[in-house]
């Protein structure tokens, strides 16, 4: 893909992703699809790292976390990274139930449900950054 194409928050800037999982098969395909799509993507396997890359300096516009990690659950991810920068939008990947979540107040962004389509999670994307 050029330098050109790939998908726009509307006002010509391409989202910068932040994405975690544990699993690495699930880390791999998810990035590689993501960048297929024209995003750029940057991918971790802890919430340590995840905390790590938001104390410097580079920019992201998304977390997208998985739910279910070890050490540090997304949601306790989520509600840590948007302390660090509040401008940081959160997209929760999980297998369970959005009902599972839906009674906390701590979520600063939206659930998508695993396994995702790529229009959902595209669309999940566009909205976390049309502010």
């Amino acid at each position: 893909m050029g330098s050109s194409s790939g998908p726009s928050n509307g006002h010509g800037h391409r989202p910068s992703l932040l994405l975690v999982d544990d699993d690495a098969d699930a880390l791999t395909a998810s990035a590689d699809l993501l960048r297929l799509l024209g995003y750029t993507v940057t991918a971790v396997d802890s919430p340590s790292k995840v905390l790590q890359l938001l104390h410097g300096r580079e920019h992201f516009d998304v977390l997208l976390t998985d739910i279910i990690m070890p050490a540090m659950n997304g949601v306790e991810l989520g509600q840590r990274a948007v302390n660090l920068r509040q401008e940081l939008r959160v997209i929760y990947l999980t297998g369970y139930s959005e009902e599972a979540f839906a009674k906390g107040p701590f979520l600063h962004g939206e659930v998508v449900l695993k396994p995702w389509s790529v229009q959902d999670l595209q669309a999940a994307i566009n909205r976390s950054t049309s502010h």
